[in-house]
């Protein structure tokens, strides 16, 4: 497997910023898969617009939110709903959802969801933008 760097634990403000969030649990295997075989290779091409990052579900580490305030990674994981992992998140930069959030995993199509909701995600952010 090729090195990658980590997923970032941090959230992007920046406008036009299509926030591609991985929640997870240290002991999942499908969140493993998750990160390992679709989310750091992402990562590793750059794609413009596009942020990945991973907190833990469980995590009491603290993060800055889209509204600048601090909180735990699992209060951020409560504040979208995600107690199932892994569950992928498509927030723009003031947090909102602009696209279907996977939940679970499926070795065969996951890939395909994954670039579809991203591709969603990012018209949704570029017609806000023009407004």
């Amino acid at each position: 497997m090729p090195n990658h760097d980590p997923l970032a634990t941090t959230l992007d403000t920046r406008r036009g910023t299509v926030n591609v969030v991985l929640f997870s649990r240290p002991d999942c295997i499908f969140c493993r898969m998750v990160r390992e075989r679709h989310l750091l290779p992402l990562q590793a091409t750059r794609p413009a617009g596009v942020h990945i990052a991973e907190f833990s579900i469980e995590g009491q580490t603290p993060v800055t939110g889209f509204d600048g305030k601090p909180l735990t990674e699992s209060a951020l994981a409560a504040r979208y709903q995600a107690s199932y992992s892994p569950t992928v998140v498509f927030l723009d930069s003031a947090g909102r959802e602009r696209a279907e959030r996977l939940t679970g995993y499926s070795e065969h199509f996951f890939e395909s969801y994954l670039q579809a909701r991203i591709e969603t995600a990012g018209k949704a952010v570029r017609r806000d933008d023009r407004f």
